[in-house]
């Protein structure tokens, strides 16, 4: 499907990619997001012709949508259990799924990737890593016995996949 898609859609895809690469990396080596990328991605959406075509009113449910998602992982980040760059990670990254469906299957993988963060992360406690590997603050949070998960990893897996899944399903 990739190879049917007009260049400027592949572009847009392509930096959607690489801005959730960029969060997933950051999430691991500083336990940080950085403000910049949530803002690229929605700039980059309201610029990048998708896939499917988005009317007005489409448009304007991937902001309800993005509003409802934000608010409900506020509601996560009250409660400790999601560093803010994480929630303003998956609002902005919502926009870029079609309601329903797109929405869901980013969501759902999203969820799937954080529960296996969650897992490696009880893994690695029990493990005596390299003292080289604490360099990074995902690994010297662990090794320090705190409960720290970056799931800008896990958000940036499944939206990477999400966007795959989708493509191909719309190429059928």
């Amino acid at each position: 499907m990739l190879h049917s898609l007009p260049y400027p859609q592949i572009a847009g895809l392509a930096i959607f990619c690489i801005l959730m690469a960029t969060a997933a990396l950051q999430d691991i080596v500083q336990m940080k997001i950085s403000d910049i990328i949530p803002v690229a991605l929605i700039a980059m959406f309201a610029v990048t012709p998708l896939p499917e075509p988005v009317t007005w009113a489409g448009a304007g449910w991937r902001i309800a949508i993005a509003l409802a998602i934000f608010f409900a992982f506020a509601g996560v980040n009250f409660f400790n259990l999601m560093a803010g760059g994480d929630v303003k990670l998956i609002t902005a990254a919502s926009l870029w799924f079609e309601p329903g469906y797109g929405t869901f299957t980013f969501v759902v993988l999203t969820t799937v990737c954080g529960g296996l963060l969650a897992l490696a992360h009880i893994a690695l406690r029990a493990l005596p890593l390299p003292v080289a590997l604490h360099r990074l603050a995902w690994i010297g949070a662990i090794q320090a016995g705190q409960n720290v998960i970056p799931y800008g990893v896990g958000i940036a897996i499944g939206g990477v996949v999400a966007q795959f899944i989708l493509l191909e399903q719309l190429g059928r």
